[in-house]
């Protein structure tokens, strides 16, 4: 009786772990596909000015899952500026995002990014270019 009750010992713990580790390989080799986050509606305006114009960035920020943005930007020429929500944040519903600022002279390429809290990244939206002229 000893010898049997060892040996089923030896099978109940030789089991549990096998079934443990064969759960974590399905769990762990099956992918999750998340919905990537996505822009849209973006605005720029005026998108010509001199360099005392206030220039606005708007774009809208949606995730299905609900995954709120790690950050919201805009690409002015090679430069990044941040935006800031305004109103609602609701990522499901959409939220919108603002940034202001002048330029020195130039024409400058705009384009959207974000990247969700989970590192889902949107599409980039391009967003126009804008010109600023010296005052003559």
């Amino acid at each position: 009786m000893e010898a049997l009750t060892a040996r089923a010992r030896g099978v109940t713990f030789g089991v549990v772990p096998l079934l443990l580790a064969l759960a974590l390989a399905v769990v762990f080799a099956t992918p999750v596909i998340a919905a990537v986050p996505t822009l849209s509606a973006a605005s720029v305006s005026p998108s010509s000015g001199t360099p005392s114009t206030t220039i606005t960035f708007e774009v809208t920020y949606r995730d299905v899952d609900g995954t709120q943005p790690r950050w919201v930007r805009v690409r002015v020429g090679g430069t990044n500026i941040n935006m800031s929500a305004v109103g609602p944040t609701d990522p499901v519903a959409g939220i919108r995002y603002r940034a202001t600022g002048t330029l020195s002279a130039g024409t400058y390429a705009v384009v959207f990014r974000a990247v969700a809290m989970d590192w889902g990244w949107a599409e980039p939206l391009p967003g126009g270019s804008i010109t600023i002229v010296a005052p003559t």
